[in-house]
C-alpha cells in the first residue's frame, strides 16, 4: 500500500487519506497523479473520487489504481458538485486525517507528510493548509498568520473580513472535526468549502505551512465543465452572502453589545455594495443579460432600497 521512493515519518502515513476529487479533467491528470505518487508520506490512502465524467477521466483513473494496491477509485453520482463528491469521498476513508485535494492542482512532494505532522502534533487543529505557488510569474501567496491559528480570530480576522477566501479549496482535515461539524454542505455546491472552513475555525484551532507546497492551476477544459466555475453568477454570489452571513450570527449569537450591532449593519452594507458594484459593472459593460438576472442575487441581508434599485436597473438596462 506504499507509494515507491517515500520514506517513513512516524508511520504518519497510515492515519492519512488523500481525496482526490475529479470531473472532466483527463487531460491534466498524468501529471496530478504523479505528484501524488512521489509523496514522501508512506503507507498513506488515496480515493479519486469522480463525479460522472464524460471526457475519459473515470476510465483513465480506473485503470490508474488497478495496478496500485495504494489507490482506489469511486464513482459519486454525477451530481457536478463538489460538496456531494467531497462528502462521498470523506464517508469512504476510515483514517483520522484527511487530505481533500483537486483534480488540476500539482503538489509537492512533502505536502502529506507536512500537513500530517502539523495535525498530529496540535491536536487542537481541525485543519491546516498552507502557501500557494502559481504556474505564472506570479509570486507565491503568502498569508501573514501563525503556523497555529486561533480558529474565531481566524473566522473573524481572515474568513470574514471581505468576499476572499485565503484557503483555496484544498486542506488536509482532522476527521472528527468535520464529522462534528457535518461535512460540506451541499446546497452551497462549488463554493462549500469557504462555509467549511468558516464552521471548523469557529471551533478549532488552524494550521498553516508557510511553504508553496501547492501549484495551482485552474486548467479547465472548453467544454463539459460548470460555468460558473468561469463566469459570474449570481446565483453563485447570493450563496457567498448567505454562507457569510450566516456564519457571522453564528459567531455573533453569544455576544450582546454595540459590536454585535455594528457588525451586522457593516455587513449589510457590505453585502448591498457589493451588488451595486456588480450592477454598475454590468451597466458600464452593457452586459443586459447580467442585469435582467440579477433578482437571482436578492438575500435577506441588503437593503431594501437596493432591492428597489435592482428593479429599475432591470427596467431600464435589462434585456431588450
Amino acid at each position: 500500500m506504499t507509494p515507491p521512493n517515500t520514506v517513513e515519518p512516524e508511520n504518519l502515513g497510515a492515519k492519512v487519506t488523500a481525496c482526490l476529487l475529479t470531473y472532466n479533467h483527463r487531460h491534466v491528470l498524468p501529471r496530478v497523479l504523479e505528484s501524488l505518487e512521489c509523496q514522501t508520506l508512506g503507507d498513506f490512502e488515496l480515493i479519486i473520487s469522480d463525479d460522472g465524467s464524460s471526457d475519459g477521466t473515470w476510465q483513465y483513473v480506473s485503470d490508474w489504481c488497478s495496478s496500485r494496491s495504494w489507490a482506489k477509485a469511486i464513482k459519486n453520482n454525477g451530481s457536478s458538485s463538489m460538496a456531494s463528491n467531497a462528502n462521498h469521498a470523506f464517508s469512504e476513508s476510515d483514517t483520522p486525517f484527511v487530505a481533500l485535494l483537486h483534480h488540476d492542482d500539482l503538489y509537492r512532494r512533502d505536502l502529506l507528510e507536512k500537513w500530517a505532522r502539523l495535525l498530529h502534533k496540535n491536536p487542537s487543529a481541525g485543519f491546516v493548509f498552507n502557501a500557494y505557488g502559481f504556474s505564472d510569474d506570479e509570486p507565491p501567496k503568502v498569508e501573514d498568520v501563525d503556523r497555529l491559528i486561533d480558529g474565531p480570530t481566524f473566522l473573524k480576522d481572515e474568513l470574514l473580513l471581505d468576499w476572499g477566501c485565503p484557503v483555496r479549496g484544498t486542506a488536509m482535515i482532522r476527521k472528527s472535526a468535520f464529522e462534528a461539524v457535518g461535512g460540506f454542505n451541499e446546497e452551497f455546491g462549488s463554493i462549500a468549502d469557504v462555509d467549511l472552513w468558516m464552521r471548523l475555525s469557529a471551533s478549532y484551532d488552524v494550521g498553516y505551512v508557510r511553504e508553496p507546497l501547492i501549484e495551482v492551476n485552474q486548467d479547465r477544459p472548453d467544454e463539459g465543465y460548470p460555468e460558473e466555475y468561469s463566469a459570474f453568477s449570481w446565483d453563485r454570489r447570493r450563496r457567498l452572502y448567505e454562507i457569510h452571513g450566516q456564519n457571522l450570527a453564528r459567531l455573533l449569537s453569544n455576544e450582546r453589545s454595540i459590536w454585535t450591532n455594528f457588525a451586522l449593519l457593516r455587513y449589510r452594507w457590505m453585502v448591498s455594495l457589493d451588488r451595486l458594484k456588480w450592477l454598475l459593472y454590468a451597466v458600464a459593460k452593457d452586459k443586459n443579460a447580467m442585469i435582467e438576472n440579477a433578482h437571482v442575487g436578492e438575500n435577506p441581508y441588503e437593503f431594501q432600497a437596493l432591492k428597489w434599485l435592482v428593479e429599475i436597473f432591470r427596467l431600464l438596462f435589462g434585456k431588450r
